[in-house]
């Protein structure tokens, strides 16, 4: 594996503004800067304070339209919310990648689109929320969130008024129809119409799919961490009996309940939905005993979808109540035991959770003292309600969508880089390395032998792959520049990956430059961005400490865990073949251990790779005194542990 270290990317940009005539380089100057410290630092920043979005855990994918005749046929689908109603917002989520064997799905959100709202099923007096003026700009799996303010409806159409192209089909998708009223979800499991030519391919692809509940958003937390759950006794049988209750502690009239599912039981690994029952009722009543039980809602008879990562929501229909029992009547299967576990249950009433702290009674918990865990507002994270957690993923796709023009703006300047690059390299890279000294020399003599370190490390790592970083771009850009070469296309091709590159590059040696930044907070949240960005095409998860304490660390202890938490993620994405990357972040005893997962091909530890990947691990970690594990099984995945002393 080539190595390409971003201290190189940083000199060949500063190359091309030195190398551009004076016309044009002070402009060039300042949008890169401003592009660089203003926009990328910014969104960064306020990207680390929003929550995340999930991944497709369900076969239920969503909605999909049949081939339309042309991509500007519209195309409509309505949900009826049975009664009229205050609408205070409207969600649209797109339908979740997946990642094949032959490349990530495209996911067929339209073009454009409109967004009504009316009081009778022909929309005769629609209001129109939102429609698009000219094509969406870049798309990803975050849903749009669009106010409606308390408008009275009872329909909500959305229609395509210009589909997309996928597979040499002009068609449209789409996941999950989410309309707000207060904190409740609305549409959920009513009626959905469309204007015809549907693709019926169940559980995929069905018209009803988009008010299921099952979707990319999952449960609605502000930061994904795992807590403890209330898991059950695992039994042998998978008719067993069990049951959990919650004491509201007066009677209230329930609007509708939210069961919470987990991702794993016992020793099982993750598993989305692992411990759901597939088989269960749920009664409720004035006494602990149930002596006068009533049926909420029964499904004894036939499994129960897995619900994944997905909140189970039951209309309460305002009955009241004071007590809710689950009982199931056959236990999620991980053979040979059968295994029963929960993570919250929420009771809804005039817009108040009234479960919230309340007391939990069960049949056999595993801890008798986890039974608090069913009502202490946590999930896999800390609960939010819809309306924040929705808002909050609209934030980050728009932020997304300001990250990719600027992407745009790099780009349109790589010919331009790559061609200047090459010239007056080796005096240019002194140049560099002089700035960076003058800087880091106001920050004081203490501060000054830190910055040293650092300097000498990127000098060292410039000498090393400048020449073959710069000497490849000229000679792409030179064979790009000719007109009459039959390779252009491939070539510049190649330029714009690189150009990519560069911008992502260029971002972490900005990050790593600031002082701010080298804390241990710092390093976790930079962590988060990168692992999102760098993985926005596989499925993976961040498992961080309950708490950190905002500790400073020295810059060049930042800089090579960083980087060599950055090579085991490259490694697993680039070579494992899997779909899938677990990363954990722990603190103990005054070490902090990176693992990485992945559930790709593996191969024999007791004959590695060839290649300077995990050579290139070992002597990093070798620079921070830390301790370097590599484990893998072939077809069974590979785990990277790296572990080191936290400097005092």
């Amino acid at each position: 594996m080539r190595k390409k270290p971003f201290q190189s990317i940083a000199v060949a940009l500063v190359a091309c503004l030195l190398l551009i005539p004076d016309s044009q380089g002070a402009g060039f100057l300042e949008s890169l800067e401003l592009l660089l410290d203003n926009s990328s630092q910014g969104i960064t920043e306020e990207l680390d304070q929003l929550p995340l979005h999930g991944t497709v855990t369900t076969s239920a994918l969503g909605f999909r339209s049949s081939p339309l005749p042309q991509p500007d046929s519209e195309h409509w689908v309505q949900v009826d919310l049975r009664r009229e109603m205050p609408i205070d917002s409207i969600a649209l989520v797109p339908v979740g990648q997946r990642v094949t064997a032959n490349g990530v799905e495209q996911i067929g959100f339209p073009h454009r689109f409109k967004v009504e709202i009316g009081l009778d099923a022909n929309l005769s007096d629609g209001i129109t929320v939102y429609e698009s003026g000219q094509d969406e700009p870049f798309q990803n799996v975050l849903p749009w969130l669009f106010e409606s303010k308390g408008t009275i409806g009872r329909f909500v159409r959305v229609t395509c008024t210009k589909a997309r192209s996928v597979n040499d089909e002009w068609i449209w998708t789409l996941g999950e129809l989410v309309v707000l009223s207060g904190l409740r979800n609305v549409a959920l499991n009513r009626t959905i119409t469309h204007s015809g030519g549907a693709t019926h391919n169940p559980p995929i692809w069905r018209a009803e799919n988009l008010t299921d509940g099952r979707s990319i958003l999952e449960i609605p937390r502000a930061w994904p961490n795992h807590n403890e759950v209330l898991e059950f006794e695992p039994s042998a049988e998978s008719n067993a009996v069990k049951w959990v209750q919650v004491d509201l502690g007066r009677s209230y009239p329930v609007d509708e309940l939210r069961i919470f599912p987990v991702d794993h039981v016992g020793g099982t690994g993750r598993h989305p939905g692992a411990g759901f029952p597939p088989r269960f009722v749920i009664t409720i009543g004035y006494d602990p005993e149930f002596r006068e039980a009533v049926t909420l809602f029964d499904h004894r008879q036939t499994d129960y979808p897995n619900p994944g990562n997905n909140p189970v929501t039951i209309s309460g229909s305002r009955q009241q109540f004071r007590f809710v029992r689950l009982t199931t009547h056959h236990l999620w299967a991980n053979e040979p035991l059968y295994y029963f576990a929960l993570s919250e249950l929420q009771a809804y009433s005039e817009g108040l959770n009234v479960a919230l702290n309340k007391t939990v009674g069960a049949s056999d918990p595993i801890e008798s003292d986890s039974l608090a865990r069913l009502t202490d507002g946590h999930a896999s994270g800390h609960l939010v309600e819809w309306p924040d957690y929705l808002k909050g993923l609209n934030r980050r796709r728009e932020l997304g969508v300001q990250l990719h023009q600027l992407n745009i703006e790099l780009n349109q300047a790589r010919r331009l880089v790559f061609r200047r690059a090459a010239t007056g390299g080796a005096v240019l890279m002194i140049s560099f390395v002089i700035w960076l000294v003058s800087f880091r020399r106001r920050q004081g003599r203490e501060k000054e032998r830190l910055v040293t370190d650092v300097r000498e490390q990127i000098a060292s790592d410039l000498h090393d792959d400048l020449g073959s970083n710069l000497g490849s771009s000229s000679m792409l850009a030179d064979l790009g520049g000719k007109g009459d070469d039959p390779s252009a296309e491939n070539t510049f091709g190649e330029i714009g990956e690189l150009a990519r590159e560069t911008a992502e590059s260029m971002q972490d040696i900005v990050w790593l430059l600031k002082e701010k930044n080298s804390t241990l907070r710092g390093l976790v949240a930079r962590i988060r961005t990168t692992m999102e960005r760098r993985l926005k095409d596989i499925s993976h998860e961040l498992t961080l400490p309950f708490s950190l304490e905002d500790r400073s660390l020295p810059a060049t202890f930042i800089r090579n865990l960083f980087l060599l938490f950055k090579e085991a993620v490259n490694n697993a994405a680039k070579h494992s073949d899997g779909d899938h990357i677990d990363t954990a972040i722990k603190l103990d005893d005054g070490h902090i251990l990176i693992s990485v997962t992945d559930n790709g091909r593996g191969f024999n530890s007791e004959n590695p790779p060839t290649g300077n990947g995990l050579g290139n691990l070992r002597d990093r970690v070798a620079l921070i005194g830390g301790s370097l594990e590599i484990n893998s099984v072939p077809d069974r995945g590979t785990t990277v542990l790296i572990s080191a002393l936290l400097p005092r």
